[in-house]
């Protein structure tokens, strides 16, 4: 059943003219209800703002080409129809109105990409090992945004949880589904693999939330210099050590405090100079859809 429908999409339906139009506009109003009805860093709103589940409506048009240049071309043409198309859509109903469109030139830069891109994703219609090369690049995207969207899960879920599911189930779909030979298989699996490896090595070893820090200078009215830091003192709040921890450090030549996170919350913090003199900070760090938020304000 899945070969016989990933047969059809990758290379069983001619892809006329009239059809891209179609699926571009069919496309735009899909995007366009997902964007207005479901909220940020819900699974249905991501295809309105990010590339990744644009990736399986291309290669459908692409891989339905009977030639690279009428690829880059219709894929160029579905990406310019769809994308003003889906903002357009939005206006009579979004708050922005018209200044919606403001989000437009990130997408047209991508659309004006899709030219070269489409053409040399045609040669993936091959299924060789030049397939698995070129099919990576797409398969870099998937697993780079399918990971962000399953870390989102993991610390907003369930928020990112289908993204992650569709994103990431369609990488083995393109390797079975599009490449012919075993070895192009291999060679795609393995850097499937490898990537996949070190994206989440990195998005869960790495860059995990208790690794979060940050640097901010120090007024320079609160007395405290890179002279005198040594001296003067960071009080963190009753209560706050588990959230965060503070002391001071150089930056070219700037005292700075260095903030280091092991969970979200917030929790005051007082500077307290040689002089005995005091000034407090309340500091915050959240998880909001899947990126760390990392902030301070001044209280004194």
């Amino acid at each position: 059943m899945l070969k016989m429908i990933t047969n059809r999409l990758f290379g069983g339906i001619k892809m006329t003219w009239p059809k891209v139009i179609g699926f571009a506009v069919i496309m735009a109003v899909y995007t366009a209800a997902c964007a207005l009805l479901a909220p940020d860093g819900n699974s249905f709103h991501d295809i309105a703002v990010v590339m990744s589940p644009w990736v399986l409506p291309a290669l459908i048009v692409i891989l339905n080409c009977e030639k690279p240049w009428e690829a880059a071309a219709k894929v160029f043409v579905f990406f310019l129809v769809s994308q003003p198309l889906i903002y357009l859509f939005q206006v009579p109903f979004s708050d922005m109105g018209w200044k919606l469109f403001g989000y437009y030139p990130y997408w047209f830069k991508l659309t004006l990409a899709t030219i070269p891109a489409g053409f040399a994703a045609w040669f993936c219609k091959k299924g060789n090992i030049l397939s698995a090369v070129i099919l990576s690049g797409a398969i870099a995207l998937m697993a780079l945004e399918g990971l962000g969207f399953l870390k989102r899960a993991i610390n907003d879920f369930p928020n990112g949880i289908l993204s992650a599911i569709v994103i990431l189930g369609l990488i083995p779909v393109f390797i079975f589904g599009i490449l012919k030979t075993s070895n192009a298989r291999l060679v795609a699996g393995a850097v499937s693999l490898l990537l996949i490896v070190a994206l989440a090595y990195y998005s869960f070893v790495i860059n995990k939330p208790s690794d979060q820090m940050t640097e901010i200078a120090v007024n320079s009215e609160y007395g405290i210099t890179v002279k005198n830091m040594d001296k003067s003192k960071i009080i963190i709040d009753k209560g706050g050590d588990d959230i965060v921890s503070a002391k001071f450090s150089e930056n070219d030549g700037m005292c700075y405090v260095k903030l280091k996170f092991k969970k979200q919350g917030k929790t005051g913090i007082t500077f307290v100079n040689p002089k005995g003199e005091k000034h407090r900070w309340k500091v915050s760090f959240e998880v909001d859809h899947g990126n760390y938020i990392i902030g301070h304000e001044i209280i004194d």
